[in-house]
């Protein structure tokens, strides 16, 4: 009856001990649970922040590229004004240069024209002076 007493409350005493085992156990493994779960969520943070961060980077990287095009867009559009008011000037220096030698042909002959004149009244003008002394002569032979 003692045998059967001691293995009894042996039993019982290493059945309390089996549940304060496992309750400890629970607890290890409760407290690891919490920390995993803080790990978890201290790594999630950390990632929101890097996708933040990424994101803002990003942003203004598109910023920067879509200035530089419109910087791109407005060198373009100055180039291609520059070079159609050259070509404007370009037109206007030509357009000038011939009406400029039309200018000069007329000129060259309208002068050449006031030569031919003036050679033709100093021929009749000699022709003229020829005939007087030639009838002054004639007149002095009779």
């Amino acid at each position: 009856v003692a045998r059967k007493k001691f293995f009894i409350a042996k039993t019982l005493a290493s059945e309390k001990r089996r549940k304060e085992l496992e309750a400890q156990i629970q607890e290890r493994r409760r407290g690891e649970r919490e920390q995993v779960e803080a790990k978890l969520a201290e790594w999630e943070r950390e990632a929101q922040k890097k996708k933040k961060r990424l994101e803002a980077v990003l942003r203004l990287q598109r910023q920067f590229r879509a200035r530089k095009a419109r910087r791109k867009l407005l060198e373009l559009k100055l180039e291609k004004e520059r070079k159609e008011e050259f070509a404007k000037r370009e037109a206007a220096a030509r357009e000038n240069a011939v009406a400029q030698a039309a200018l000069a042909r007329y000129e060259a002959q309208e002068q050449e024209r006031r030569r031919k004149r003036a050679i033709l009244r100093l021929q009749s003008a000699v022709r003229a002076r020829k005939a007087k002394l030639v009838y002054v002569a004639l007149q002095a032979q009779r």
